[in-house]
């Protein structure tokens, strides 16, 4: 159900705002502090999707500077700082993919 209002929220407010009414839907990566991943992955440093956790006081800032603009949709997450591996630089798209799969015993 979840999934659902994540892919319908955007619909509802770009209609809302065309009717002259008000609305914003804000799409949050992982929130730290609380939840699924401080709960079941370990602590707001886990890693989910490219992300990190979003702290709570982050997500407050965040909401402020919301709603205060224009946008109807808005998306808030922090990127994870991203690690490189000197052997996968020399590697091409297939072993990449490959790698992705779990089938890179096979190269």
């Amino acid at each position: 159900m979840l999934s659902y209002f994540t892919e319908v929220a955007p619909i509802v407010i770009h209609i809302r705002i065309s009717t002259c009414l008000i609305g914003l839907a804000i799409q949050w990566g992982a929130i730290g502090d609380v939840g699924v991943v401080i709960n079941t992955l370990g602590d707001n440093d886990t890693v989910v999707g490219g992300t990190l956790p979003q702290r709570i006081t982050s997500c407050l800032e965040s909401m402020d500077a919301f709603l205060s603009q224009s946008h109807p949709v808005v998306s808030s997450f922090v990127l994870a700082e991203k690690q490189t591996d000197t052997q996968s630089d020399s590697k091409d798209c297939v072993s990449a993919v490959l790698h992705i799969l779990g089938w890179f015993t096979l190269l």
